[in-house]
């Protein structure tokens, strides 16, 4: 390659380089726009014509609690209750404490046919249902500060002034005590984020068969809105159970959907 070739080839990398913010800030304020332009789609009353738009940012990779909330908000609206509910729980994830996002999903839960408990009556009900306001940043964050903190009160024992450890001591066992907590914690919302596939009936009706195909018995009967563990996929049913309950079942996979979006892949 030629001086000039090369010169040029690297004159045309910079300038593709230094493209790159401008190119994210566009695309970024194109998503605001049409985030914009969706709101009042939804405050014109076409709930159906908002949901979709919506739909279509989070299709592009657009992740946002707000955009969860408005999505769950129109398909409310337009009386779609399961898909209500599961766009709620998406936003609840992101934004664990948030007081419109709670208020909404329990709203919308009370309109149910299924009288359930989403968590179930169990501890582990009780337990995933505390760990539901935290996120797994927050809670890996206090980990590692509860940790450092252990760690400086075991070295100020070793290492320290004999004076010190009358404090020291007990300081850093109830570090330790909090940092073995924590730790459980943490461990217990991953388990819940990537640990367990939670999806929500989106059908209005169906029926919970003994098997993966038509031709199994029905065993009981699921309603839109009912808010499910994944379990199994096999072709186009999925085995899915209810937490707490010790029911379970196969459904067609088109009447259900995860809570966790699928990665998104740029371009796609």
């Amino acid at each position: 390659m030629s001086r000039r070739a090369a010169r040029a080839a690297a004159l045309l990398l910079a300038a593709a380089l230094a493209a790159l913010p401008f190119a994210a800030a566009a695309d970024g304020e194109s998503d605001r726009e049409a985030m914009a332009a969706t709101n009042a789609l939804y405050e014109d009353g076409k709930y159906a014509q908002a949901a979709r738009s919506y739909q279509q940012l989070v299709d592009r990779g657009y992740e946002d609690a707000a955009l969860y909330y408005n999505l769950g908000n129109a398909y409310f609206k337009d009386g779609d209750l399961g898909r209500a509910i599961l766009n709620y729980l998406r936003a609840e994830r992101i934004a664990p404490r948030d007081a419109d996002v709670r208020a909404n999903l329990e709203f919308a839960r009370l309109q149910r046919v299924d009288e359930l408990d989403s968590q179930g009556a169990s501890l582990a009900g009780a337990t995933a249902s505390a760990l539901s306001k935290f996120t797994t940043v927050e809670l890996g964050v206090s980990a590692l500060v509860l940790w450092i903190l252990a760690a400086a009160g075991g070295l100020a024992i070793m290492f320290g002034r004999p004076a010190w450890r009358s404090w020291t001591r007990p300081a850093a066992m109830t570090a330790a005590v909090l940092l073995a907590l924590g730790l459980a914690a943490f461990g217990g919302r991953l388990y819940v984020d990537y640990g367990s596939d939670a999806a929500v009936i989106v059908a209005e009706e169906v029926e919970v068969a003994s098997g993966p195909g038509a031709q199994y018995a029905a065993e009981f009967t699921l309603y839109a809105g009912a808010e499910t563990e994944l379990m199994e996929k096999r072709g186009s049913w999925a085995k899915i159970a209810l937490p707490g309950r010790g029911m379970h079942g196969w459904v067609p996979i088109a009447a259900m959907e995860e809570v966790d979006l699928p990665p998104h892949e740029p371009g796609a």
